[in-house]
């Protein structure tokens, strides 16, 4: 059995050797040329841009599947049920800060677009109900929670839409000094 090992003479399948050597001497020549002519035409960045492709196509299409799935989720709550707001006075915030905080958020549950002049209505109709013996003018303890009604938000903005345009103009002159 050594001798067969060692003699190369008497093994049968001589042929198929050198047939499946040159096959493999064949197929390293074509990777090589193959890894050498796609570096000098740059089709390695082509594979790399296409698989980047393929790879932002694929996360887009399951960000989708996902935001559908949270919208399919989403529960609505009726205005009844909906919580009233409770602000928490930061460093120099007085009633009226907390109330355009509120009207703020408000205003983004429910879609509504208001003027400047009306936003600072409303932020004054608030604050002075909130506490009719205060002005809105003093300041707040830092971290003291004020509750705020979403019905008393929604009496202001509606005593908002009927505003006549002289109160508008002389509301503008406030509007202007405040950053909503």
């Amino acid at each position: 059995m050594s001798d067969d090992f060692i003699n190369l003479e008497k093994r049968p399948n001589e042929k198929k050797d050198i047939t499946l050597s040159i096959l493999i001497l064949i197929l390293v020549f074509v990777l090589v040329f193959g890894f050498v002519t796609m570096k000098e035409h740059g089709f390695g960045n082509i594979l790399f841009t296409a698989s980047e492709r393929i790879v932002e196509e694929v996360e887009e299409r399951f960000l989708v599947e996902e935001e559908i799935e949270e919208e399919e989720e989403e529960v609505v709550v009726p205005p009844e049920e909906k919580e009233d707001y409770r602000e928490v006075a930061e460093k120099g915030d007085g009633l009226t800060h907390l109330a355009r905080r509120a009207l703020t958020l408000h205003m983004e549950e429910e879609g509504l677009q208001l003027s400047d002049e009306e936003r600072v209505y409303i932020e004054d109709y608030v604050q002075k109900r909130l506490a009719p013996e205060k002005t809105g003018l003093r300041y707040l303890e830092i971290g003291e929670e004020v509750e705020i009604s979403r019905e008393l938000i929604e009496e202001g903005v509606a005593e908002a839409q009927t505003l006549t345009p002289a109160q508008i103009n002389n509301l503008s002159q406030y509007a202007v000094q405040v950053s909503f």
